[in-house]
């Protein structure tokens, strides 16, 4: 992978924790959704090489790095344009453990997603607003039918997403927005249409805290400068129970470093996740932390293949290794 691409992968990633902890409701199924279209920018690359699958060997290893087990771990099949049409994880003994089948309309965006197979399948059926933003989301399993609805004002900011299974509203979300387009409400419906929560993005969590409503959050993210030349983004929310929360994603497009924390309502480090390239590798740190102490710990080796297909060992915990690697079938 590209050194400007994995730092792109890793702001989307990020970017992605700090949302989701905002409001989880608002991902609405799409991670299948945006992987599949985020692996699919490499499809031209697959196409030309004349690649039908991509297999992934994961290994463990002892103390002395001697081998204790390898398994494939998951299985990609691509058509000939290069675009995903199947992916597959695999249990240790190669059972099947999660199944995705795509297939595209004829100006190439994704038309369905099926999930699961047998008596867990879901069908997801996507429809377009326009040439990128969705429309709606269809979803049926063997027993619900669901739909996932979007509306969009003149300046192509959605301003509702609604969630009906069996023809009946589950829960609606409406968003506001300041005049340069950052976000400056969300407010959470359930199925009676009554409002449940409201997300404030008004910046400055101690005069949130001093005007504090008690069916309202809010978060306040900004961006600054350090000296270095790196770019720091803190997050602040508080939930409808006083406490704060917050974190603090930094990161270097020259140097291509990047770090991750994550702060409780008592200012505790809960997770860290550090990574910076050294000559062509990318050395990479992940702590889990307990009431302000280290729980446990990886350390990571990666380099990228020219598929950005990463091959990488991580040192646990205990001392032992995981090693990945991809291998491919060509038609």
């Amino acid at each position: 992978m590209k050194p400007r691409a994995l730092l792109s992968t890793i702001l989307i990633l990020c970017s992605t924790v700090l949302f989701a902890q905002t409001l989880p409701e608002e991902n609405f199924r799409q991670a299948y959704f945006q992987w599949i279209k985020q692996f699919n920018k490499q499809a031209e690359s697959y196409k030309k090489a004349g690649i039908q699958t991509v297999s992934k060997t994961s290994s463990k290893l002892d103390e002395d790095s001697v081998l204790v087990r390898s398994k494939m771990s998951s299985r990609i099949e691509l058509d000939t344009l290069g675009r995903i049409m199947l992916y597959q994880d695999f249990w240790r003994r190669g059972r099947i453990a999660n199944e995705l089948r795509t297939s595209y309309d004829n100006q190439n965006r994704i038309k369905t997603i099926q999930f699961g197979t047998g008596k867990r399948k879901t069908v997801y059926t996507y429809e377009y607003y326009n040439d990128s933003l969705i429309a709606a989301i269809k979803g049926q399993t063997k027993r619900d039918a669901f739909i996932y609805k979007y509306t969009y004002n003149s300046k192509l900011e959605l301003t509702e997403l609604a969630f009906h299974k069996n023809a009946k509203q589950v829960k609606r979300i409406e968003y506001s927005y300041y005049e340069n387009g950052s976000k400056k409400e969300t407010k959470v419906f359930d199925k009676r249409n009554k409002l449940k929560q409201t997300y404030s993005y008004a910046c400055g969590i101690e005069e949130s805290v001093k005007n504090k409503k008690d069916d309202t959050s809010y978060v306040c993210s900004n961006t600054t400068d350090l000296p270095d030349g790196s770019k720091q983004s803190v997050t602040e929310t508080i939930d409808d129970k006083g406490r704060v929360t917050r974190t603090v994603f930094t990161y270097n497009e020259k140097t291509f470093y990047s770090k991750y924390e994550r702060y409780n309502h008592k200012n505790q480090l809960e997770s860290c996740s550090e990574s910076i390239k050294r000559d062509d590798f990318f050395f990479s740190t992940y702590t889990v932390y307990k009431k302000g102490k280290k729980k446990y710990s990886s350390t990571s080796y990666s380099a990228y293949d020219s598929f950005e297909n990463r091959v990488s060992v991580t040192k646990m915990n205990d001392g032992t290794f995981r090693s990945s690697y991809s291998s491919y079938a060509y038609f």
